[in-house]
């Protein structure tokens, strides 16, 4: 399986910092031999964001990144997994997956509003 990783420069949340640089060698640790890791920064590289990726920067913005996909599934947004689930998530022990409808459900329920031309 390969994961791939969108960042958006670094990662900061309430109460971590995370250096864009240390992402990929951290995330590489967590997994289990036999996977691929793709990196894309959006500061230093193009990317367009499929139609999944599109409702989660579309409701979210800024905080929808990292986005963070297993082969084609979106696996989790805002947020990387952490080493026990993307593990979990890489040996089939724990199912993965985040749809549309659960993007839009969470910024509701966090009284968020969509960008203008959108959901």
């Amino acid at each position: 399986m390969t994961v791939t990783v969108i960042l958006n420069g670094d990662i900061e949340t309430c109460c971590s910092y995370i250096l864009a640089e240390d992402v990929e060698p951290t995330v590489r640790a967590w997994m289990p031999p036999g996977h691929d890791l793709e990196m894309v920064n959006r500061e230093t590289t193009e990317w367009e964001p499929d139609e999944i990726a599109g409702v989660a920067v579309r409701w979210f913005g800024r905080e929808a990144y990292p986005l963070v996909y297993i082969d084609e599934t979106l696996c989790t947004f805002g947020a990387l997994p952490s080493k026990k689930n993307l593990s979990a998530y890489l040996n089939g022990e724990r199912e993965f997956g985040v749809t549309a409808e659960d993007i839009v459900n969470a910024g509701k329920a966090m009284n968020y509003t969509p960008a203008e031309g959108s959901d």
